[in-house]
């Protein structure tokens, strides 16, 4: 597959390159520092905010910052800012956590769009289990809101929103790069736009990832011989993107876009269940999982500038989802099989918005509505032996599931004593065929005493519909069609300051989370458990972030504190699989002579156990802290050429995150390795 990719990108870029020169468009490494601090933020709002006035706690991840800190997956480019966290689950996805909640069930509910459509499955709740189909080269930018947004988003933005764009460039461009690392990761990558007079425009971004295998050893303690073992997982994959988007100008006010969107993943002995299953490692050496992801995507997006400055957006999607996974259980004494899933599922839908910038009474507004259907048309399991012969088909739980949701929302924001002085408002009513209705409303006050600081009151109410998961009953995991959504309310503070050079900001919040769908005992033959809405949590903390340069410097101090726990009626039960402190500290130096620069990334994680409290764990044990230190150096000899070095875990520290399935000393991250990468711009 890489071959097929690598020969694709050689004879495009060959072909293509006479046509074009990089004076027609800048990379953002080519932005100065005071324009990187001042990047519009898009994900909080229908309207182009600035830090200062957003009305949440907004991160932008650039492509030079992940390049930076050598980040090869999305989920690395994401957890460098505070009260962030990623866990490799089953299947080769990943889980992440935002502000302290972290366990198996709590990841469920954050919002992932991709060019604005949403990703989330009706069937697992999340978009992050199948992350790895999305290929970090064929993205910008990544744009990601710590804390609630339903009032925007709906249901998935429960505890944050990760919003994904796509390469897109408005010259004629094209970029080509390829990557190859000691622990056999292989990537190559090619961003192409072309111009066609002054009313179309192509880009065409195309990326593939082959990763060898890992072979990460793990160790535990098998129930069988009370003695600590070890074995490893082979964690290998390949992925693939493909991002076709033609963009239309048809008259001066009427504009449309249409994007055609593959993606994918097989992935290799992932991490599995751990010790949630029973308590103790009872999967021993085949505590591994294998999945394989595709989906094909199809968006149409339409937007008229009219008079007044009224403006009209709308927005058509639809895509397909087809999911086989692979789980060993055959150590499980009531269950002795390889499960075999293999599962598809459809969605489709409008957002239609009309919103006005400017008028006589100082306030943008935007009414908008949305509606949405997602359905699992197959949904088949297997039993199979370890050498994946099948011994039966399973009863289909979650076949012929689907759901509609109608949803309308309503956004302001009003500006007073010459925009010194701001109030956001704003509610979002979804309607949905299974349960019912919801509100979501947020409320605002900002005021800005100078125009380059900032202080904020902001709340937020926010919502989880249950999913099929939870509807439908998993394996010995009984469902409940009578579920409500879970709910949260959350307050935050934040301060804001801007110098030409450097940004200030400090937040802190506080939230509280009902109604949480969670697993509760039975007794019954064919189930352990049964979901119930019983779940009570708390969480607060502060965050802080300094980020600027000076002379040929520049660096990225970032870090929060938080306080997460459980409310039982045996008493508070901390989420110890979230680090209590959290530290990222980035330096970068240029040195302009040799054009060099020179980027140390380290993260630092502190006070965490192996795992969630559970039932069967009620008291897991601790992790050492974590400490790793990345280092880069980039090569820029012209305009047009980059590479780039990169040794990841540069001190070759011995490290394990904490695991959300409860696996017996977490999950241990790789040594020291290095990474080369080429990129070319034509």
């Amino acid at each position: 597959m890489y071959a097929k990719y690598t020969l694709f990108l050689c004879l495009t870029t060959c072909f293509l390159s006479p046509l074009f020169s990089l004076d027609d468009d800048m990379e953002l490494t080519d932005m100065s520092l005071e324009q990187l601090l001042d990047m519009p933020i898009q994900v909080a709002s229908q309207f182009e905010e600035t830090e200062l006035e957003a009305g949440a706690t907004v991160e932008i991840i650039t492509r030079d910052q992940w390049q930076a800190f050598g980040a090869e997956h999305v989920e690395e480019a994401i957890v460098h800012q505070p009260s962030v966290m990623a866990y490799p689950t089953a299947w080769g996805g990943s889980a992440v956590a935002i502000r302290g909640y972290a366990t198996s069930l709590s990841v469920r509910g954050i919002a992932t769009v991709i060019d604005g459509v949403p990703l989330n499955s009706f069937r697992t709740g999340s978009a992050l289990y199948e992350m790895r189909s999305n290929v970090l080269q064929s993205l910008d930018q990544i744009e990601m809101i710590r804390g609630t947004a339903s009032a925007l988003y709906g249901s998935d933005a429960f505890h944050g929103v990760i919003s994904l764009k796509t390469y897109a460039r408005e010259e004629n461009f094209v970029r080509a790069g390829a990557s190859f690392s000691t622990e056999n990761h292989r990537q190559a990558d090619l961003g192409f736009t072309r111009v066609f007079g002054s009313r179309a425009r192509l880009n065409i971004s195309l990326a593939g990832v082959d990763q060898g295998d890992q072979d990460i050893p793990f160790t535990y303690t098998s129930p069988f011989t009370r003695t600590e073992d070890s074995a490893d997982r082979e964690n290998s994959f390949d992925a693939y993107s493909a991002v076709i988007k033609l963009n239309l100008q048809h008259s001066d006010p009427w504009s449309s876009e249409f994007g055609v969107y593959l993606r994918g993943h097989d992935s290799v002995e992932s991490v599995s269940a751990g010790r949630s299953l029973s308590g103790n490692s009872v999967l021993t050496e085949y505590d591994v999982t294998d999945g394989t992801a595709a989906n094909q995507m199809f968006r149409v997006g339409t937007r008229w500038q009219g008079p007044n400055h009224l403006v009209f957006e709308g927005k058509f999607y639809s895509w397909h989802s087809e999911i086989e996974s692979y789980t060993d259980l055959t150590n499980i004494p009531s269950l002795g099989v390889v499960t075999k899933g293999d599962q598809e599922e459809d969605l489709y839908g409008a957002d239609l918005v009309l919103k006005q910038t400017e008028n006589r009474w100082h306030t943008q507004w935007a009414v908008g509505f949305s509606l949405k259907h997602n359905e699992i048309p197959v949904d088949n399991a297997f039993a199979l032996t370890r050498d994946r012969q099948t011994i039966a088909q399973l009863p289909s739980l979650w076949t012929g599931l689907d759901r509609d949701v109608q949803s309308l929302v309503f956004e302001g924001r009003t500006r007073v004593m010459e925009d010194r002085l701001q109030f956001i408002f704003g509610n979002r009513y979804d309607d949905y065929s299974d349960f019912g209705g919801q509100n979501s409303p947020r409320l605002g006050v900002i005021w800005l005493p100078k125009s380059n600081m900032s202080f904020k009151l902001l709340y937020g109410e926010a919502f989880r519909a249950p999913i099929a998961a939870e509807i439908a009953g998993t394996g010995t995991f009984q469902g409940n069609p009578e579920l409500n959504p879970e709910t949260t309310d959350t307050l935050e503070l934040a301060y804001t300051y801007k110098a030409v050079n450097w940004k200030l900001v400090l937040t802190g919040y506080r939230s509280k989370w009902t109604d949480g769908i969670t697993l509760i005992p039975i007794v019954d033959d064919n189930f352990t458990s049964r979901y119930a809405n019983v779940g009570q949590n708390e969480s607060q903390g502060f965050e802080v972030g300094f980020e600027g340069g000076s002379g040929a410097w520049r660096w990225n101090l970032n870090g929060s504190i938080v306080d997460s726990e459980a409310v039982t009626q045996q008493g508070d039960v901390p989420y110890g699989a979230f680090p209590g402190q959290i530290l990222n500290a980035i330096f970068g130096y240029r040195f302009e002579k040799h054009h060099l620069q020179l980027d140390v990334t380290n993260r630092f994680l502190f006070d965490m156990d192996e795992g969630p409290a559970i039932r069967l764990i009620p008291d897991p044990a601790p992790l050492d802290d974590y400490s790793t230190t990345d280092v880069s150096l980039t090569w820029q000899p012209n305009q047009r050429f980059d590479v780039q070095v990169v040794i990841k875990n540069s001190l070759d520290q011995t490290n394990s995150v904490p695991s959300i399935w409860n696996a017996e000393n977490g999950q241990p991250e790789l040594d020291r390795q290095a990474r080369l990468r080429l990129a070319y711009r034509f």
